[in-house]
């Protein structure tokens, strides 16, 4: 899946595991909130426990010509996970 325009993707779990595969080479910025729960990206835990919010950008702005994206993601209780 190629991303050829900027776009978001919005996902929620209740209870259980949110796992999101992202193409290769995108831009991809990450929204995320988990009641309790733990949000993993790329092989890395980013934050675990109890009303976690926080937003993921690469440490490198986007390229020109290169679309942007967002994932807004989140669970009740339960891990995210996104990966490549």
């Amino acid at each position: 899946l190629a991303v050829t325009t900027d776009a978001s993707y919005t996902a929620h779990v209740d209870v259980g595991r949110l796992e999101v595969t992202v193409p290769k080479g995108a831009y991809v910025v990450v929204n995320y909130t988990a009641d309790v729960g733990a949000v993993h990206a790329y092989g890395e835990e980013i934050r675990a426990g109890s009303e976690i919010t926080g937003r993921l950008t690469p440490p490198q702005p986007a390229q020109p010509g290169q679309h942007t994206l967002t994932l807004d993601l989140s669970v009740d209780a339960g891990n995210i996970q996104v990966q490549r």
